[in-house]
């Protein structure tokens, strides 16, 4: 009898077992649903990003970065200020797929990874046409507060250009305003003087025929 108990248990823990292991199976498989835009495409499930151009992380789970401050790694919304001049999209991204606190090993992946540093060929799921990235493809997770990281240095350059075109405009509507003022001006000054003008004869007229008057006269 206790044989039979003895057994009856280890199939239970065996079954048991066996569900967690699904479940756990289960949980990784939608993670491909909350991976950032500027994440690179060919991966069903990843832990974390390693970006060897800043030697920060980010935890896709909990959409928070790592990086390192004052001797401590810290989990921010946002990376600091110091890394605004950089666009995720264009960065290389190292996948961690079976790693607890990564940055506990950051030495390892300073030296493993030193040659991505600057490199930069790596298609990101917002490029891709995958159906599996239709959801990933709206993540714009952002990594600066302004909260405008999404945009690509490309989107920049076209931002900027129409930027630079409307100050244009504007500069030529004032100067067409300036020059249509002092085109006014100059009709408002001719004006004066034709009227002056006619004044002045007006009275040398009229001096003229007083005089002629008084000759008469005598």
């Amino acid at each position: 009898m206790k044989k039979v108990i003895l057994i009856f248990a280890l199939l239970a823990g065996t079954v048991s077992y066996s569900n967690v292991a699904n479940a756990q199976n289960v949980n990784i498989s939608i993670n491909i649903g909350t991976q950032p835009a500027w994440g690179p495409v060919g991966y069903d499930y990843v832990g974390f990003y390693y970006f060897p151009d800043i030697n920060c992380y980010y935890d896709v789970n909990m959409m928070r970065f790592v990086y390192l401050h004052n001797g401590r790694w810290v989990h921010a919304r946002y990376l600091p200020s110091m890394y605004a001049r950089y666009d995720l999209y264009n960065m290389y991204k190292v996948v961690l797929v079976d790693v607890r606190n990564p940055w506990l090993h950051n030495s390892n992946h300073r030296r493993q990874y030193v040659s991505y540093v600057g490199y930069r060929p790596q298609v990101v799921i917002r490029d891709s046409r995958d159906a599996r990235y239709r959801d990933s493809r709206k993540n714009t997770v952002a990594w600066r507060s302004e909260g405008r990281s999404h945009v690509s240095s490309n989107e920049k350059g076209r931002n900027n250009e129409q930027i630079r075109r409307s100050s244009g405009n504007i500069g030529q509507r004032n100067s067409v305003s300036q020059n249509q003022g002092n085109s006014k001006s100059d009709n408002g000054r001719k004006i004066e003087q034709n009227r002056r003008t006619a004044e002045s004869t007006q009275n040398n007229s009229q001096r003229s025929t007083s005089n002629s008057r008084t000759v008469s006269r005598r």
